[in-house]
């Protein structure tokens, strides 16, 4: 049963994440990176100034291929975030903005400007089902529904149905 992780990024070091496909954090949180396991799942919280928190986003599902581990790239970053996890994608990522935050339950904790970094199982099946991917936990799988885009994602936080229809 994969664990949920939210690693943070900034204007300065969100692509470099993207283009090695690798996210990381300093020594102080050492013991929270040691605790990702390859098959867990990744999203990444691209902060930003305090003066432009609307620009912020959350992006993912990536998948971790490694377990958190120091200096699998040390180079990465200029040697700033030393613990490190490698990542995959699966199919495209989603960016859930920052209005959207609160419908999953998201509340900034860390000095008030950052969450929490392990993410609730509960919060975290309720992002990747709501960006399209169904997670079964009894047969330890998660598999890929439709595509959606940023757009769709919000539409769908906003606007929500009061009722659900199903065959069955």
């Amino acid at each position: 049963m994969p664990n949920y992780f939210l690693f943070r990024s900034s204007d300065v070091t969100h692509q470099e994440c993207l283009d090695r496909m690798l996210v990381g954090q300093r020594d102080d949180m050492k013991s929270h990176v040691q605790n990702v396991k390859k098959g867990d799942i990744i999203f990444i919280h691209k902060t930003s100034k305090l003066t432009n928190v609307q620009s912020q986003f959350i992006e993912g599902p990536f998948f971790a291929i490694s377990d958190g581990l120091k200096d699998i790239e040390p180079e990465a970053w200029n040697k700033g975030f030393p613990w490190q996890v490698k990542i995959e994608k699966k199919s495209d990522t989603v960016k859930i903005n920052q209005e959207s935050f609160k419908q999953f339950q998201l509340q900034y904790s860390v000095m008030k400007l950052f969450f929490n970094f392990e993410i609730d199982k509960i919060v975290g099946r309720k992002l990747m089902e709501e960006i399209g991917y169904t997670v079964n936990y009894t047969e330890n799988k998660i598999e890929s529904n439709e595509t959606l885009n940023d757009i769709d994602v919000d539409f769908r936080l906003r606007y929500q149905a009061k009722y659900r229809c199903e065959d069955g």
